[in-house]
């Protein structure tokens, strides 16, 4: 059975667990993914990714659903997601290397676009809006998100999110790794 036993900080040692059923549809598949969604906007929702690429959002003070989004399975399975700091986005990497960003206002895909790595691991910084002007044609734009997707090899690579078409800024890589991964990614 889809259950989640969710236990707050505070009654760690009491038995006052809550616990509910995922309202999931059956055909959805297993769960591939679990996570929170906090924000300004988003008053604290649990994240919930299932085989069919489905990922729901569940406001567990009402144990209902808050919004779905349906990616594609033919695109992988969502591995990883960040989500914005209003609570109005979110972007979310796939097993087959796809990154989608969603208006979840509205239940948008805005755009979706693929790496050369599987996505391992994602997280998000926004440079400050009055943050210094760079001279480099892949510098951050103040203000707007910078993903960073973590892939194959422990290559790091930062997308600026905040154009039409998503472009690679950065891509960071350990010590000792091939020229060849962080290329590829």
């Amino acid at each position: 059975s889809e259950r989640v036993s969710i236990l707050s900080l505070d009654r760690l040692g009491s038995s006052g667990a809550v616990s509910f059923r995922l309202p999931t549809e059956e055909s959805a598949g297993r769960l591939v993914g679990l996570g929170t969604m906090e924000g300004s906007g988003a008053g604290g929702l649990l994240l919930v990714a299932t085989e069919d690429g489905t990922i729901q959002a569940v406001d567990v003070k009402a144990n209902r659903k808050a919004w779905q989004l349906r990616h594609e399975r033919r695109l992988g399975l969502m591995q990883a997601w960040t989500c914005g700091d209003s609570g109005a986005w979110l972007a979310s990497g796939s097993s087959t290397g796809h990154v989608a960003l969603w208006d979840v206002r509205y239940t948008l895909r805005l755009f979706c676009f693929r790496t050369a790595a599987p996505i391992r691991a994602l997280g998000h910084a926004t440079p400050p809006p009055h943050a210094p002007a760079y001279s480099l044609d892949a510098a951050p734009t103040p203000g707007r998100p910078v993903l960073f997707l973590g892939g194959a090899g422990g290559v790091v690579t930062g997308w600026g999110i905040g154009h039409a078409v998503p472009r690679c800024l950065i891509a960071l890589q350990p010590a000792g790794a091939a020229d060849s991964a962080a290329a590829a990614a």
